[in-house]
């Protein structure tokens, strides 16, 4: 019966023969990448803030702008997790899921992306709100990379 290995050091998922081994090899790929926001559409903004504070109990915790003039408010709840992001009735994203997806390296998982096969809509740029790239997947949904940046910080 021939032994079988397993190992990660190779860069593509194949099964290897060698006699009298099988050696399974897995690429395992993981972004530094998490979700720290959850975007909701607001035909209102007032109306989308006052319903997350008197309603879901969150607090303002600031604004973020992901498109240029284009401010989303930030509201935070629990501490572990996911800030609520309301986007305003200018946003370009209309009737999609946004996920937005924080990253240390924009550039880095920009590029492993790509290389993956991954479509960008626009590529890394800076904006107010950090350096981000926009995709979509084959569901419709939009996604921004964000490395999320403070300018003004030395």
């Amino acid at each position: 019966m021939p032994e079988v290995i397993i190992s990660s050091d190779y860069d593509k998922t194949r099964l290897q023969r060698t006699q009298p081994h099988y050696i399974l090899v897995i690429h395992q790929l993981y972004f530094n990448m998490n979700i720290n926001y959850v975007a909701v559409p607001a035909g209102s903004v007032d109306e989308g803030a006052q319903f997350f504070q008197t309603i879901l109990g969150y607090e303002p915790a600031g604004e973020l702008e992901l498109w240029l003039n284009i401010r989303c408010k930030i509201f935070t709840g629990r501490d572990d997790a996911p800030q609520l992001l309301l986007l305003p009735k200018d946003s370009p994203v209309k009737n999609k899921n946004l996920i937005i997806l924080n990253t240390d390296s924009c550039l880095k998982d920009y590029y492993e992306l790509t290389k993956r096969g991954l479509g960008f809509i626009t590529p890394p740029s800076y904006r107010p709100g950090g350096l981000a790239a926009e995709f979509e997947d084959s569901l419709g949904n939009y996604y921004i990379l964000l490395e999320q940046r403070e300018y003004d910080e030395i």
